[in-house]
């Protein structure tokens, strides 16, 4: 039989965790010390996922201290995160699409307004697939 130690104490989340990495939050709460550069870090990978930014070697890099594959700059990623908050909804471009599908009179061009339908479809149909 294995000897009972003080890890087989800890929660799950703390198991294998060092003290050193962690701290109380204000409100009590125990955080990583790095929960702002960690989160930073998720958001800049789903953005490289999206294709949404580019991020420069770290080839360029002349430091070796590095131990990333990908360097970036805040400033990048909180620019394309104000880029996505500014476009429209799926939700805005159906609504549009709709509008002008339901309020087309003669001076719409048939053309634009297959173009619109097609649109419409398209978003209807990813907007569906979204989880």
């Amino acid at each position: 039989m294995n000897k009972i130690t003080e890890k087989d104490f800890r929660r799950e989340e703390f198991k294998d965790a060092n003290v050193e990495d962690y701290e109380f939050r204000a409100d009590g709460a125990i955080v990583r010390k790095d929960r702002w550069e960690q989160g930073l870090r998720k958001i800049v990978y789903e953005l490289s996922l999206n294709k949404n930014l580019a991020f420069s070697s770290s080839s360029s890099s002349s430091s070796s201290s590095s131990s990333s594959s990908s360097e970036f700059e805040i400033s990048e990623v909180l620019d394309e995160v104000i880029r996505l908050t500014k476009l429209p909804t799926r939700v805005e471009v159906i609504a549009e699409c709709i509008d002008v599908c339901l309020n087309a009179d003669k001076s719409v061009h048939p053309s634009d307004l297959a173009d619109m339908l097609r649109r419409l479809q398209n978003e209807l149909f990813t907007y569906q697939k979204m989880p």
